[in-house]
């Protein structure tokens, strides 16, 4: 993955992330439509080979 503008980055353990996540409800929903997306991805490659 490339930036295509300089930008700052905040890298999170799975502790501050769950944290985060409780934090911030909406953070949830906002994230869940990208993993599922991924997730179907994968399946779908795993089935293919």
């Amino acid at each position: 993955m490339i930036a295509e503008t300089e930008m700052k980055l905040l890298v999170l353990g799975q502790r501050e992330f769950g944290g985060l996540v409780e934090t911030v409800p909406g953070l949830a929903a906002k994230l869940l439509p990208g993993l599922a997306r991924r997730l179907r991805e994968v399946d779908a490659s795993a089935f293919r080979y």
